[in-house]
């Protein structure tokens, strides 16, 4: 993956590259955004048990390691296209985004420990 700017990156597909935007701040927030903390998002819905199972350990491992990283939710019920730009096909997913680079993905239900882990793993 190469970085093209704040908001573009270049994802190879076989063959061909896929050029998506990655809608993560505003404008007015990415300016103030420190281009080196990890961004961590969970992609979920309503109607799915392991996304819903996940809400509390997720809201925890914010709350403890908020300094690391930054941390967000995905309804991809109400936000289609992000989920789409981040090829999620599970749920639940989490995605971690650093410097404008996915660096990691997780699929399915996590527990504190395993949150934890992934957390500090790619807010390095």
């Amino acid at each position: 993956m190469k970085k093209i700017s704040s908001t573009l990156t270049q994802i190879a597909c076989g063959a061909a590259a896929l050029t998506i935007g990655i809608f993560l701040f505003s404008a007015n927030q990415a300016s103030q955004a420190q281009e080196s903390k990890t961004e961590i998002i969970k992609f979920e819905a309503s109607w799915c048990g392991p996304c819903r199972m996940m809400n509390p350990i997720f809201a925890q491992v914010k709350s403890e390691l908020s300094d690391r990283a930054s941390f967000r939710s995905v309804d991809i019920d109400k936000d289609p296209k992000t989920a789409e730009a981040f090829r999620v096909s599970q749920l639940p997913t989490l995605v971690a985004v650093k410097d404008g680079r996915v660096v990691g993905k997780a699929v399915g239900f996590q527990n504190k420990s395993k949150l934890t882990r992934f957390v500090k793993k790619h807010s390095k």
